[in-house]
C-alpha cells in the first residue's frame, strides 16, 4: 500500500511538481500500511529541478491507537527538517497534528484556531462532557477519551458542553431523544422528524417509509445518544 501511494506521488511529482516554483506537496497519512515507511521516508528527499527546494513540503503521520494480532505496523520515526529531507511530523489527532504544524510555521495562529472550533465541535456532538463517545457509529469511547485530553490541554481544562456552530449532526441527536427515548429509555415511537422529513427511530441514520416496519428505538441506542449526561 505505502508504495503504491509513494509511485502516486512520484507520478505527481513529475508531472507537477519538479518544474514549478510554487507548486509542493503537503503529505497526510498514518502508520498503519505503509503511508510512512516507505511512501513518506521516500518522498521527503526529492529537490526540485530549477532550485534547490524539496518538492515535500512536511508530511504528517498519524499514530494509530489500535493494532491486531495479526498485523505490525511499519516502523515510523518523526523525522527532523534538514539538508536531505522534508519534516515527517507524528500526531496522535487533528488537533495535536494543528499545534504541531502551528509551532513550526505551517499554518498561523487563526489556521490553529479553526481547526481547534472544529475539533471542539465534533468533540461535543459525538462525546459526552466525561469522554463517553455517544455516537460509538461514528467514534468509540477512547477515541473521545483521547479529544477531551487533547482539548483540555489547549483549553486550560475547559471541554465544552455544546457545539459552537450548529450542526445538523447534533440535531439530529436532539430530535431523537425528543421523539423516540424518555430520557434513556424508547418512549414506543416509532419515526422522529428533522428538518422537514421523517427518520426511524429504529435507525437515526434511515427515512422512514411505509415498506418498511414501524420500530421502535432500541434500549440501547436510547441509553449511548441520549443517557449517561449526553445530551445537555
Amino acid at each position: 500500500m505505502g508504495t503504491t501511494k509513494y509511485n502516486s506521488f512520484l507520478d505527481f511529482f513529475n508531472d507537477t511538481v519538479r518544474d514549478h516554483d510554487e507548486a509542493c506537496v503537503v503529505w497526510i497519512g498514518d502508520d498503519g500500511q505503509g503511508d510512512c515507511n516507505p511512501a513518506a521516508q521516500k518522498m521527503r528527499k526529492y529537490v526540485k529541478k530549477q532550485q534547490p527546494e524539496l518538492g515535500l513540503k512536511v508530511a504528517f503521520i498519524h499514530k494509530l491507537a489500535c493494532t491486531t494480532d495479526f498485523t505490525k505496523k511499519p516502523d515510523c520515526q518523526e523525522e527532523l527538517a534538514d539538508d536531505d529531507g522534508a519534516p515527517l511530523i507524528i500526531f496522535d489527532n487533528y488537533l495535536d497534528a494543528a499545534r504541531k504544524a502551528a509551532k513550526r510555521n505551517f499554518i498561523s495562529q487563526a489556521g490553529f484556531n479553526r481547526v481547534k472550533t472544529a475539533v471542539e465541535d465534533f468533540y461535543a456532538t459525538y462525546c459526552d462532557h466525561e469522554g463517553a463517545s455517544k455516537a460509538p457509529e461514528t467514534v468509540g469511547t477512547l477515541g473521545c477519551q483521547r479529544l477531551r485530553a487533547a482539548i483540555s490541554e489547549t483549553s486550560g481544562g475547559k471541554v465544552p458542553d455544546v457545539p459552537r456552530h450548529e450542526n445538523r449532526a447534533y440535531r439530529r441527536f436532539e430530535a431523537f431523544c425528543k421523539g423516540c427515548c424518555n430520557d434513556k429509555v424508547p418512549n414506543g415511537e416509532s419515526d422522529f422528524p428533522l428538518d422537514g422529513y421523517s427518520f426511524r427511530c429504529h435507525n437515526l441514520y434511515h427515512h422512514s417509509s411505509r415498506w418498511k416496519f414501524k420500530m421502535q428505538a432500541s434500549a440501547d441506542s436510547c441509553l449511548t445518544h441520549c443517557g449517561l449526561g449526553a445530551m445537555r
